[in-house]
């Protein structure tokens, strides 16, 4: 993982513990041979259900490039392995944001790294169908 992208719903400026440690986490992580691309979900969403549909196609886009965008309608099929500027997904909430990061990991076989919080592991324990 060279170049990965992380979506996130909390990133400075935002005000928050979640948000500052994913941003230590990037720094910690850039050099001069990594970069990491941040995407906020929230600035993709849409006003109705499921509101983080559109945050799929944008995904799309950091995987591909700009020649591999422009044929995709014309021969070649969508499950064709992505190339582009990103070659993996850091996620910050499983959901709903997780579901996308398992779907490009089905169907394009791109890696996907997923940061728990303690509220993501204590929360559904309490729920009886989800434990």
């Amino acid at each position: 993982m060279k170049k990965p992208l992380l979506i996130t719903y909390e990133y400075p400026p935002d005000i928050g513990g979640v948000g500052k440690y994913l941003e230590q986490e990037v720094r910690g992580f850039e050099d001069a041979q990594n970069s990491v691309i941040v995407m906020r979900a929230r600035d993709y969403e849409m006003s109705l259900w499921p509101n983080w549909l559109p945050l799929i196609f944008h995904v799309r886009k950091c995987f591909q490039s700009a020649k591999r965008s422009a044929t995709l309608g014309r021969g070649r099929g969508p499950l064709t392995p992505l190339t582009g500027q990103c070659d993996a997904i850091w996620v910050s909430h499983i959901l709903p944001v997780g579901y996308i990061a398992l779907v490009y990991k089905k169907l394009f076989k791109i890696p996907y790294r997923v940061y728990l919080h303690g509220l993501d592991l204590v929360r559904p324990r309490r729920s009886f169908w989800k434990s």
